[in-house]
């Protein structure tokens, strides 16, 4: 079954552990990006690249709730309820 990160990795983004607000040390799944992205378009990307997969992406719903927290230059994107797996490409 495909999974977030992966699809994220096959969209060319660049995946990472990360713990967000209110998260107290547990990590997640996350991008950086350095400019505001839209968070429709990214999950109608994701949405549109499952549809000629067999099955729905793990943890579907999800996908439509990520936060986003700003570093001077640049965002990161993440979505506490979904684990980063940290050697997600060596599956």
């Amino acid at each position: 079954m495909a999974n977030l990160q992966h699809i994220l990795e096959d969209l060319g983004f660049e995946t990472m552990s990360y713990s967000g607000r209110g998260m107290y040390g547990k990590t997640c799944l996350a991008i950086r990006t350095e400019s505001n992205i839209n968070l429709f378009n990214l999950g109608a990307e994701v949405a549109q690249s499952t549809l000629d997969e067999d099955e729905f992406v793990e943890s579907y719903p999800d996908i439509f709730h990520p936060k986003m927290d700003s570093f001077g230059l640049g965002i990161v994107v993440y979505w506490p309820n979904i684990e980063y797996i940290k050697d997600a490409t060596e599956n």
